[in-house]
C-alpha cells in the first residue's frame, strides 16, 4: 500500500502495521462536582440581577454550564445558613421547603447551619465612610433620622443580622476529601469567598501527588452592576450571565403565605 505525504514523496507503508482508529474508545468526559454557598450565590444574585429571594436551581445550573463544556455532573453539594423559627419564621420555613425539594434529587447533597443573630449600633457620624446610598453616594456625616411626629435625631441606628459558622469550613473540607478520593477531575464552586483558596491550593497540591489534573473553577453571576467580578483566588472564573441564569430559575414557590 502507498501513501502519499504531503510533500510528494511515496512511502511504503504495511497494512498489518497500520493502526485502526474505530476500536479506540472515546476519551470519558471530566467529572463534574459542584459546590453551592448558597448565600454567597444568593447575594450575588441580588447585585447583579436584582432578584429578591433565591430562586435559582443549583442542579439546573450546575447541568448547563456542563453541557456548554462537554462535561459529567456527578453531584451538586449545596450549602447554605438557616434561620431558627423562632428568629425568622418566613425564611425558616422558605429554606425547609427548598431543602425538602432539593434533596429528592439523588445528585443533589444539602447541607443547612442554624444562622446566628446579632445586633450590630451603626453610627451615621461614625459610620459614614462605608455607608452609601442606593446609587453608590457616600451617607453624609451630618445625616439626621427623620421620625414621624417630624423631629429629626443625630443618624444611628441599630441592625440585626444573621451570621453563618462552619459553612465555609464544611465547604473547604468536603472540596479536599472528594479531591483526596479522586471523585472529581472539575471542581466548580458558586462562591467568590476568597477564604476558599486555601482549599484551592491544597488541591492543587493533592493532584500532584495523585500524578492526575485537577482544574478549579469559581461561577458567579456578573452584570453591569456587579462590584466584584473576581474569582477565587487560584480558580478559573465562569460568569453567569442574565439568559443562563433565568434558563435555570426554580420555579417552585416555597415562600410562606
Amino acid at each position: 500500500m502507498k501513501v502519499r505525504p504531503r510533500a510528494g514523496f511515496f512511502y511504503d507503508v504495511n497494512p498489518d502495521d497500520a493502526v485502526s482508529t474505530s476500536h479506540v474508545p472515546p476519551t470519558p468526559p471530566k467529572r463534574v462536582v459542584a459546590f453551592v454557598d448558597g448565600q454567597n450565590l444568593f447575594h450575588s444574585v441580588v447585585e447583579a440581577f436584582d432578584y429578591n429571594y433565591p430562586n435559582y436551581h443549583p442542579l439546573a445550573l450546575t447541568d448547563r454550564i456542563c453541557e456548554g463544556r462537554g462535561w459529567e455532573c456527578r453531584q451538586v453539594r449545596f450549602y447554605t445558613g438557616v434561620p431558627k423559627f423562632d428568629d425568622d419564621p418566613y425564611w425558616h420555613n422558605f429554606w425547609a421547603a427548598k431543602k425538602r425539594f432539593l434533596s429528592r434529587h439523588p445528585r443533589m447533597h444539602v447541607f443547612t447551619r442554624d444562622l446566628r443573630f446579632r445586633s450590630r449600633r451603626i453610627s451615621f457620624a461614625r459610620d459614614h465612610a462605608r455607608l452609601t446610598l442606593g446609587d453608590g453616594t457616600p451617607m453624609d456625616r451630618a445625616t439626621s433620622l427623620l421620625l414621624p411626629n417630624g423631629r429629626s435625631i443625630p443618624g444611628e441606628i441599630i441592625l440585626r443580622s444573621g451570621e453563618e459558622k462552619g459553612i465555609d469550613v464544611r465547604i473547604a473540607l468536603d472540596m479536599i476529601s472528594l479531591a483526596l478520593r479522586s471523585d472529581y477531575d472539575v471542581g466548580v464552586v458558586f462562591s467568590q469567598d476568597q477564604d476558599l483558596s486555601e482549599a484551592v491550593s491544597e488541591i492543587r497540591g493533592i493532584a500532584k501527588s495523585q500524578n492526575r489534573s485537577v482544574e478549579m473553577f469559581s461561577a458567579f453571576p456578573v452584570s453591569r452592576k456587579t462590584r466584584n467580578p473576581h474569582p477565587i483566588r487560584g480558580t478559573t472564573p465562569i460568569e453567569i450571565d442574565r439568559p443562563l441564569y433565568d434558563a435555570c430559575l426554580d420555579r417552585s414557590n416555597y415562600r410562606p403565605r
